[in-house]
């Protein structure tokens, strides 16, 4: 995903969503290339509702979109929130 360069460290990074309160984790627009490679640089994460584990995992998003260039987003009760990874 994104930069990453091999799946167990893409892996790592999905289980850091999750370690972080995220309640779901899709990877969505996924190009194939040549030799049956695969890669995406865009997550969605489902924030979970309750106010500490929402915080958490928020922090997480903005943390890797802030990485990519993005503003943080404010807690406004959204329910996903899509994380750039390239």
């Amino acid at each position: 995903m994104g930069e990453i360069p091999d799946l167990a460290e893409s892996l790592v990074l999905v289980e850091e969503a999750y370690d972080a309160g995220a309640s779901e984790v899709f990877v969505v627009k996924i190009e194939k290339y040549d030799h049956r490679m695969e890669n995406s640089g865009t997550l969605v994460v489902r924030l979970p509702k309750t106010a500490k584990r929402r915080k958490k995992a928020l922090e997480w998003c903005n943390e890797q979109n802030g990485y990519q260039g993005f503003d943080p987003e404010d807690d406004e009760g959204q329910e996903w929130v899509v994380v750039s990874l390239d």
